[in-house]
């Protein structure tokens, strides 16, 4: 036992000051020690080196210090989980949990003597008195323990009891046995052999249900291709190429629906498989109970067959394609530009979020903007011109100009940058419809071709009609 004094000072910008001390008294404490030996198989958190067939005993401390009571006894409170597998037709009596304490904790009051149960109460998930544990089916209860030694002092032991139904499995089939109308998966020799169900990469425990949340990842490799694969389609690939299993009830699953996400994270609406890439689909499996599985599927695309297995970042392999990739395979080599580029949204239509959509706009309106600031320079200044030779032949200039408006406008002729912008334009555009990044792109580009076209048609018609008027006039 021990006494000190804690002293804090502090002071504001003014000089004003607060103190504040702080009795800190240290007791020993007198509380029963606690000792728990865990059933085979019923600890969720083994202590390194144990053998989960044969725990060992351990001691366990209250989460908080006791209190003390104003006639100086002290009183402790513990918090315990165990886990249990669903039985069929089981449960738990009063006398049963009783029991399960008894054999499970081992006290050590202070100056040896043994200690007296004050109480044991079993609550259910909502809080409820309860005279038994339901293990049929997954759920949680509380199960309070209170013990005294022969000088007052009190232990709680607050005992979490979980009934716990395994997960839905997820097993991988044959790739060969895959509806052919389905996205065709590329063998990957670093898979497992079908049949093994896939190991959880997480698993957790709802302390308020006893419900099991799991997730589960694999990955498959397919080509690239002209045709994106939608949410529904990949729902129905992962239907054809893994088995959801459960034992709980009377067997049947739910599936949820798929999402689809770029390998930034970020949601996307569909696969785009015409450039190599990585992207992740991802469904929850849930049974009866109400346990579940996540299926986090990684699926990268290559431009032809794979030799090895998947690795993250990848971007393609140099082995063959099938029929309906060997196009886009050809026109990309699965550089990083095009990858980032299939990361980008897809479109819902002609005025989809398709980010080419909004270049192709630019372009029409860059190349129309620049045509006509050209147009309009060369009407003014050959009104400029014709306004001179009508002042020179003793000709009212207003009268000449105001003949002139009437006829067609005349530009300045074609010149070497008119070409060099134009051609520049249309190279762009002719490069953006080639990438196909949606089935729109290719009928932009075509609109903005003849967009461009038409200005330079204007802009060569006019032209030719100003030396012809100029060769007139002289």
């Amino acid at each position: 036992m021990a006494d000190y004094k804690i002293v804090y000072l502090v002071k504001d910008v003014t000089g004003n000051t607060t103190t504040v001390r702080l009795g800190y008294h240290l007791v020993a404490s007198h509380v029963p020690g606690v000792i728990v030996t865990p059933d085979p198989g019923t600890d969720p958190n083994p202590q390194p080196g144990d053998d989960p067939l044969n725990p060992k005993p351990r001691p366990i401390d209250p989460a908080y210090p006791p209190e003390i009571a104003p006639n100086g006894t002290q009183h402790a409170t513990i918090e315990d989980e165990m886990r249990v597998p669903v039985e069929a037709g089981k449960s738990l009596s009063m006398a049963d949990v009783r029991s399960l304490v008894q054999r499970r904790y081992d006290f050590t009051p202070e100056g040896g003597g043994a200690v007296t149960e004050v109480s044991l109460s079993v609550a259910d998930a909502s809080g409820a008195l309860v005279n038994s544990i339901d293990k049929s089916r997954p759920g949680s209860w509380l199960v309070t323990y209170k013990v005294a030694d022969q000088n007052g002092n009190t232990v709680t032991i607050h005992l979490r009891y979980l009934v716990v139904a395994e997960p839905p499995s997820v097993i991988p089939t044959d790739p060969s046995e895959i509806d052919p109308s389905l996205p065709t998966i590329i063998p990957d020799p670093g898979r497992p052999a079908p049949g093994k169900p896939l190991e959880p990469v997480s698993q957790t425990v709802d302390p308020e249900t006893g419900l099991v949340h799991a997730v589960v990842e694999d990955s498959i490799i397919i080509p690239t291709a002209k045709e994106p694969v939608t949410p529904n389609q990949m729902a129905a690939l992962i239907q054809s190429y893994y088995k959801a299993l459960t034992n709980w009830g009377d067997g049947k699953i739910t599936a949820g629906v798929v999402h689809l996400f770029d390998a930034a994270g970020n949601p996307v609406d569909a696969i785009n498989r015409m450039l190599p890439g990585v992207w992740t689909a991802e469904q929850l499996f849930t049974d009866g109970a109400g346990n579940t599985t996540l299926m986090r599927l990684h699926v990268k695309v290559v431009s032809g067959n794979a030799d090895g297995s998947m690795e993250a970042g990848d971007n393609g392999s140099n082995a063959g394609g099938d029929g309906d990739s060997g196009a886009s395979a050809s026109s990309s080599k699965g550089t990083r530009f095009g990858t980032a580029i299939t990361q980008l949204p897809r479109t819902g239509g002609p005025l989809g979020p398709c980010p080419l959509h909004v270049l192709f706009a630019l372009m029409a309106l860059v190349v129309s903007s620049y045509s006509l600031m050209r147009l309009r320079s060369g009407k003014d200044r050959a009104e400029e011109r014709r306004a001179q030779a009508g002042a020179s032949a003793g000709v009212d200039a207003t009268v000449a100009v105001s003949a002139f408006r009437d006829e067609s406008s005349a530009p300045s002729r074609y010149t070497v940058l008119d070409g060099i912008v134009h051609g520049t334009i249309l190279c762009c555009t002719i490069a953006l419809g080639l990438l196909r990044f949606c089935p729109y792109d290719l009928l932009f580009a075509l609109v903005v071709a003849a967009i461009e076209v038409f200005w330079v048609w204007l802009m060569l018609r006019r032209s030719r009609r100003e030396l012809q008027s100029a060769e007139t006039t002289r």
